[in-house]
């Protein structure tokens, strides 16, 4: 009984690889690809340590969205919350009361 070998896809095309165990040898099953007549060591063909490194990445990059989409909608609420509490005694969020400025007090900012 032969033993499955599961192989990453060929880093180049994409396609899947074939393994000669006898040989210890991988090699792209694309006769249109570079690796097609290349014979890599098994330990290299699997080794991938910039994709790994991506990956990990990628899953700190989600972890890293999940927190600030929730520290998001905790501070969405907080707005809703507060602008409740203004509208409740009268004011509304982004206007503010207009003073009236005269022109002593113009001229004397310009000084």
């Amino acid at each position: 009984m032969s033993k499955v070998v599961e192989l990453p896809l060929c880093p180049f095309c994409g396609d899947v690889a074939s393994y000669d165990g006898a040989a210890g040898f991988v090699n792209c099953r694309n006769s249109d690809c570079a690796l097609f007549y290349v014979d890599t060591p098994r330990a290299e063909w699997v080794s991938r340590p910039v994709e790994d490194r991506l990956r990990s990445d990628r899953v700190a990059d989600k972890t890293r969205i999940a927190e600030l989409e929730t520290e998001n909608e905790m501070l969405r609420d907080q707005v809703i919350r507060l602008s409740g509490s203004c509208q409740n005694k009268g004011y509304r969020i982004g206007e503010y009361p207009r003073v009236p400025v005269t022109a002593s007090q113009v001229t004397e900012k310009q000084n």
